[in-house]
């Protein structure tokens, strides 16, 4: 006997989908000092990602004394694609900022 770790979600006979539509997760690891620009304030970025890209993100709590964060991403192949697109444009957009300050938005 042996014991494999993969984590296969059974299809699911109701919606009818093909295996390719089946759940998988994706781990990513960010940076602390950036976590901040992917949750936004009181979550609405990391929500709004949730929202448009369909999959599931978990942040995991910071480790001590690590300077990442881990973030898994559980969903279709499609879902996690665009999940990951959407947290990537948050990076772009966050870098355009550093190195253009005049794009910053003045109150």
């Amino acid at each position: 006997l042996h014991h494999s770790r993969t984590v296969r979600h059974p299809p699911s006979r109701s919606a009818g989908l093909d295996a390719s539509n089946q759940a998988s997760t994706h781990e990513l690891t960010i940076p602390n000092d950036l976590i901040g620009c992917i949750i936004g304030r009181q979550g609405t970025k990391i929500n709004e990602i949730r929202q448009m890209s369909g999959a599931q993100i978990k942040i995991a709590n910071a480790m001590e004394g690590s300077s990442e964060r881990q973030i898994t991403i559980t969903g279709t192949p499609a879902n996690i694609s665009l999940a990951q697109y959407l947290i990537n444009a948050r990076f772009r957009d966050v870098a355009a900022m550093w190195n253009d300050p005049s794009s910053m938005t003045t109150s």
